[in-house]
């Protein structure tokens, strides 16, 4: 894996603090969002690009929290 293709980011959803990871495998991108504090698992999706995995791994987020 390539370290342009790993990405980390935190953001706030609903009042509650993710973390965003996001990195490719061959040519597909997966998303792995979890809560900052205890770190547990939220969400998890793939894409064929960055994007497409966000989004897809974002919007199960937005329906559970």
């Amino acid at each position: 894996m390539n370290n342009n293709q790993y990405q980390e980011k935190k953001e706030t959803v609903n009042g509650i603090p993710i973390k965003i990871t996001s990195y490719a495998v061959g040519t597909t991108f997966y998303c792995h969002i979890s809560n900052v504090d205890p770190g547990a698992t939220i969400a998890r999706a793939q894409g064929s690009n960055r994007n497409e995995a966000e989004k897809l791994a974002m919007e199960k987020v937005l329906r559970r929290l």
